[in-house]
């Protein structure tokens, strides 16, 4: 391969390197788990297929992800808790209003998504 070719190769996959940094904007590099302490966090639970609605299994789950947030030091408020249970993920058409709630959210950039600072 030619110099040339090379050099354009090469500057070809900056501009794309360039191009995606700038497209994921700010991003946090933590490496650390005292790096999370304080951050507000959101918790997703569903279970697929659970008999009479029993909510156990998704109770369960929250308990699991409630540990692993305050080891990690993350505040998760109780509003910002989304379950769906007995919702199967992958029938295309199945509604998880629990899902639907955590995305919608996030996409209003609820203080759990943002970062206090920037990174």
């Amino acid at each position: 391969m030619a110099e040339d070719d090379r050099n354009q190769q090469t500057d070809a996959q900056l501009r794309r390197a360039l191009r995606a940094r700038q497209a994921a904007g700010a991003q946090r590099t933590k490496k650390h788990r005292s790096d999370w302490s304080g951050e507000s966090a959101a918790i997703y639970c569903r279970i697929s297929h659970v008999n009479d609605d029993d909510q156990t299994g998704v109770e369960h789950q929250e308990r699991i992800c409630r540990d692993v947030a305050d080891r990690l030091g993350l505040i998760v408020d109780e509003d910002q808790v989304f379950v769906d249970n007995n919702r199967s993920a992958w029938q295309r058409k199945r509604k998880r209003p629990g899902w639907d709630a955590l995305l919608a959210e996030a996409s209003k950039g609820a203080a759990w998504c943002s970062p206090k600072a920037s990174y």
